[in-house]
């Protein structure tokens, strides 16, 4: 398992921040599992 600690001091567009987690590796089932759990948290 990996694990990215993401902590903005600052706001960053959603699309950056996929783009970005995209090129350091995340595959898109990932995110699309990520998204789904904050979601459900909100």
């Amino acid at each position: 398992m990996k694990i990215c600690h993401f902590d903005p001091y600052s706001c960053i567009a959603g699309d950056i921040t996929v783009g970005a987690l995209l090129d350091a590796g995340a595959g898109a089932q990932a995110l699309t599992a990520g998204r789904a759990v904050v979601g459900a948290l909100l």
